[in-house]
């Protein structure tokens, strides 16, 4: 593994590793990703098996890992047991909150 924090390329993609779940040994990292084109039941299956391995993880790794999607943009797969749909209704309600 990186240094904390320093950017890993995981399929052409880049994911910042600060402890999260991903990070553990034995954790594929690629699970937190959807190849591109993936949908349906496939991308179901790929969202559950990496949420439940974030519910093995530490709640305050979780949350932080949840705070790092939230705050940068474009983040795409699995983070701190989210998916990407619901980390953008959690944008919406902060937004519409906001206003």
């Amino acid at each position: 593994m990186g240094t904390a924090n320093a950017p890993r390329p995981l399929g052409g993609r880049t994911r910042r590793i600060t402890g999260q779940a991903c990070a553990r040994p034995g954790v594929d990292p690629e699970l937190f990703f959807h190849p591109d084109g993936e949908r349906g039941p496939a991308k179901h299956r790929r969202d559950g098996a990496a949420i439940a391995v974030c519910a093995t993880c530490d709640p305050t790794v979780r949350l932080a890992c949840l705070r790092e999607a939230l705050s940068g943009g474009d983040i795409v797969g699995v983070w701190g047991g989210t998916t990407e749909e619901e980390r953008r209704d959690i944008l919406r309600r902060q937004e519409a909150k906001a206003s």
